[in-house]
């Protein structure tokens, strides 16, 4: 659904922009926020009341998952990054000289 909004939401603001104009389509454009922003307001006034509970000390532990197939994981992903740090200075270099 969020491929299917990225794609699907600039094409209706196109369409809505050729058939409105500009000005009106920002204008029109609220309404949808506004009734998102109302709907949030609704949903955490109507939230049961939480009750009380006993409170248990949380400990989190990650050496034993680097240890894993997730530290693998991490590993590859880390050296990828590392990697394409050249690429991603070359972007910065070529947006500050334009």
């Amino acid at each position: 659904m969020d491929n299917l909004g990225a794609i699907g939401g600039p094409l209706l603001a196109l369409g809505l922009v050729s058939l409105v104009g500009v000005r009106t389509a920002i204008l029109l454009s609220v309404i949808p926020g506004v009734l998102a922003a109302l709907s949030i307001l609704y949903a955490i006034r109507h939230l049961p009341r939480v009750t009380s509970r006993e409170r248990t000390q949380l400990k989190i532990t990650v050496r034993p998952l680097l240890r894993g197939r997730l530290g693998q994981v991490l590993l590859g992903v880390s050296s990828f990054e590392a990697s394409n740090v050249a690429a991603t200075l070359l972007i910065l270099r070529a947006t500050h000289t334009m």
